[in-house]
């Protein structure tokens, strides 16, 4: 609650202070998921219903916002939203690749991250992979 307070205090529409904390708890849940199954304690078909219902969410919500970079949740919240696309389908990754190029240029998101996720499109495209993935 006093996170809330701190980040509506900051000027940012609540919506979008919501929205962030909706992407960071997502990507926590997504890694804790993938942490459980790696160690025995979760069936895979765990992990596939988190990265369904992300791929849903991300869908919503990129379509509405666009990339969803730091100028509109935070660094935190970029990156967590770079960490489920990481896990979407190859070809949700491939049509959401330029909007996260237009947000690195923007200065809204990771050269990592995008170097990455470049390097994911391309092992599941058969292209080049970037050197610095």
């Amino acid at each position: 609650l006093e996170f809330r307070r701190v980040l509506l205090r900051s000027g940012q529409p609540p919506d979008l202070v919501l929205l962030r904390e909706e992407l960071v708890t997502r990507a926590r849940n997504d890694r804790a998921a993938r942490d459980a199954h790696s160690a025995g304690a979760t069936p895979w078909s765990s992990v596939e219903q988190i990265d369904t219902d992300n791929l849903a969410f991300l869908t919503t919500h990129l379509t509405r916002h666009g990339w969803l970079g730091s100028n509109l949740v935070g660094e935190q919240g970029a990156h967590a939203c770079w960490l489920l696309v990481q896990h979407a389908p190859p070809r949700q990754q491939q049509a959401w690749l330029p909007l996260m190029h237009d947000a690195v240029f923007k200065g809204w998101a990771d050269e990592r991250d995008l170097a990455h996720l470049r390097a994911s499109v391309a092992r599941h495209t058969g292209g080049p992979r970037p050197a610095d993935a």
